[in-house]
Formats: structure tokens, C-alpha cells, sequence
């Protein structure tokens, strides 16, 4: 057995999201999204059933659903995510945990690029 595949499904469990546009790139807009309940493939899930399916994403189309043709497999890369702050509970202390990683180039702005330059 491969894992187990999630959609958007009208019987699944609740979950949610805030996205913010912060930019855009040729063919694509940036969003910044924040996940208050932590269910699998749930940016991804969420933000193609707003018509914003992640780049490459090979298992999830526009609407939330699996791909017709050919879906990738659960857990295949490719598409363009970046966790760039996780925020949590230490699971023995309880202690807060943050951790920050700067977005790779692929999911800078146009104009971040441009700076950088």
C-alpha cells in the first residue's frame, strides 16, 4: 500500500486556512497561508479548491479534487511549498518553538528578486 490520498470532500474533517496574496510572478501568484488545524495536504487542498493549485503539484487540480489523468503519487515533489515559520508546542516541555527559513528563490516576488539582485 502506497499511504492514504486526500481531497476535499464534503464528509471530511473541517479545516482552516488564511491566505494572503503577496505578490506575484510570471504565471503565478504568491501567497502567504496561515494553518490553524494542521490536516494533511491542507494548503495544498485549500488553495487549489480556491483556483490556485500549488506549481507541479502532480496529485491535486483546480477545485480540490485528485488529478483525472495520471495523479501523482502521495507524497511526490516537484510543486512549489515553503514552510518559511512553524510555530508549536514543544510535545515534552510544552515550551513554544519557532522556527524561520527564508523562501527560496522560486517563491520570491518579482520585485524580492529584483532586490536581491
Amino acid at each position: 500500500m502506497l499511504g492514504t490520498v486526500h481531497a476535499a470532500s464534503p464528509t471530511g474533517k473541517a479545516a482552516h486556512s488564511v491566505a494572503h496574496v503577496v505578490g506575484y510572478r510570471t504565471g503565478m501568484t504568491l501567497f502567504d497561508v496561515d494553518i490553524t488545524t494542521g490536516r494533511p495536504h491542507q494548503v495544498r487542498i485549500h488553495l487549489a479548491c480556491a483556483g490556485h493549485p500549488l506549481v507541479g503539484d502532480p496529485l491535486y487540480a483546480t477545485g480540490g479534487t485528485l488529478l483525472a489523468a495520471n495523479p501523482g503519487l502521495p507524497g511526490a515533489g516537484g510543486y512549489l511549498l515553503h514552510a518559511a515559520r512553524l510555530r508549536f508546542a514543544h510535545p515534552l516541555s510544552n515550551d513554544p518553538v519557532e522556527l524561520a527559513a527564508p523562501p527560496p528563490g522560486d517563491l520570491c516576488t518579482d520585485a524580492e528578486l529584483r532586490r536581491a539582485r
